[in-house]
């Protein structure tokens, strides 16, 4: 096996000006976070393997992220005294300032900061209330859900605030048993919790997100108190009871836990209901043959899930020396894979930008790839299928009225805040 020498600088990746450029445009400027797909088609045009000039690595194409992400020689490392400087710095605060704001907030008990072992032990005693079979018993009580929503709705609504967001949010709420009545406050604040995971955080957001994280987190706290004095049928319960021999969660990982479900359980999906009706409305092509033909409905969400991600970056640290496509990387590097550029390469997908709801090309990448997989990846789907074949059923007609519609303005989370239809009833 060819050793790679760190010191052989024709190694490294090169560093373009005019990537340097495109990556700006996608994080600083409102076009490239409007319509980052033009974005990535020029990258794609370029070198699979970038190299920015703040050191980070960036890759693009769907077998390279999808390599990356599943090779255990890269994980989480967030919270090394390198990482936390370079974000202190970013935030012009000292590194002690950094520690104790955040101090509240223990990542190294959130499964979305964690590598094997912990990662391992902690997902194994969540997952069984995620897996396909457990999602599907769901299906009937969310079409239940999901038709009293709609039964109210009709003419001109912001489906956005009737059904995007309210549908997901009350069926985590309801598997988690946190109290429906909750939904209006947490909803702000889930928005500013996961604005933390943009590259581009300013010190206003970052200060919000903290204060929202931290409401959360004492809510959900005192929530697991009360619950443990008399435990239900709710999915809080069962991760108190979760036993795997004689190991449990500790009492700082069942509210990061709840916190992380919480806040995913209803940000990808109502990012999926909002980014796909507008692609639909945008194709009438595509959804006459929803229409006409609801057997599709399945492959359409995996294709809605390519052509407009929820989540579009996923990044790893090297937990060693490695290499990246031959690169030589150093241990603590990061490398950024781009989800929704690996969604819409050329080499993997077949004519990328056009949605096609018959697309049998595979999966895509937007629930990334590896251990880190997204565990609500069944659920968000079912709940899209619901959504979708719903409006169908319950609308003869559906008109765009929003367009383009309000994007909220991040990159790492793509979404809508207000998509205007008029529905007419069938």
């Amino acid at each position: 096996m060819t050793t790679l020498s760190f010191e052989n600088d024709s190694l490294t990746p090169p560093i373009d000006p005019e990537v340097d450029g495109l990556l700006a445009n996608l994080f600083m400027t409102e076009e490239g976070r409007n319509d980052p797909y033009s974005i990535y088609a020029k990258l794609h045009q370029k070198p699979p393997c970038h190299q920015v000039s703040l050191g980070m690595i960036v890759l693009t194409r769907f077998d390279d992220c999808q390599k990356l992400l599943r090779d255990n020689r890269f994980g989480k490392d967030d919270d090394t005294e390198g990482r936390r400087r370079e974000r202190a710095e970013s935030l012009n605060l000292s590194i002690e300032e950094l520690d104790s704001v955040m101090k509240f907030f223990e990542r190294r008990t959130t499964m979305l900061f964690l590598n094997p072992p912990d990662h391992t032990r902690l997902r194994g005693l969540v997952s069984r209330a995620f897996t396909p079979k457990t999602v599907e018993k769901l299906r009937p009580h969310v079409e239940r859900l999901t038709d009293e929503l709609l039964d109210e709705l009709s003419g001109q609504i912001d489906i956005m605030d009737a059904l995007a967001w309210k549908l997901p949010a009350t069926v985590i709420s309801e598997m988690l048993g946190v109290p429906l009545e909750m939904r209006e406050t947490f909803r702000p604040l889930v928005r500013s919790a996961t604005q933390m995971l943009e590259p581009t955080l300013t010190k206003e957001e970052f200060f919000t997100g903290i204060a929202a994280g931290k409401e959360m987190t004492t809510y959900l706290g005192e929530l697991v108190v009360e619950r443990r004095k008399s435990l239900g049928d709710d999915l809080l319960s069962k991760l108190i009871e979760a036993r795997d021999g004689n190991d449990s969660l500790t009492e700082e990982e069942l509210v990061s836990t709840a916190f992380l479900l919480y806040a995913a359980g209803f940000e990808t999906t109502t990012n999926l209901i909002g980014n796909g009706l507008f692609a639909l409305l945008k194709n009438p092509d595509q959804l006459a043959k929803l229409r006409s033909d609801p057997t599709l409905m399945p492959g359409a969400v995996e294709e809605l899930l390519r052509f407009d991600s929820p989540v579009q970056f996923d990044g790893r640290s090297a937990l060693q020396d490695a290499d990246v496509l031959g690169y030589p990387v150093k241990e603590g590097q990061v490398v950024f894979t781009i989800l929704g550029a690996a969604n819409h390469d050329p080499a993997h997908f077949s004519d990328p930008s056009r949605l096609d709801v018959t697309r049998q090309e595979g999966p895509p990448m937007s629930f990334a790839s590896g251990i880190h997989y997204c565990l609500g990846a069944s659920l968000a789907k079912m709940e899209g299928q619901v959504v979708f074949q719903k409006l169908l059923d319950h609308f003869s007609d559906i008109e765009l009225l929003d367009d383009p519609p309000k994007r909220r303005m991040s990159v790492t989370l793509r979404g809508i805040t207000s998509l205007v239809i008029n529905g007419t009833r069938a």
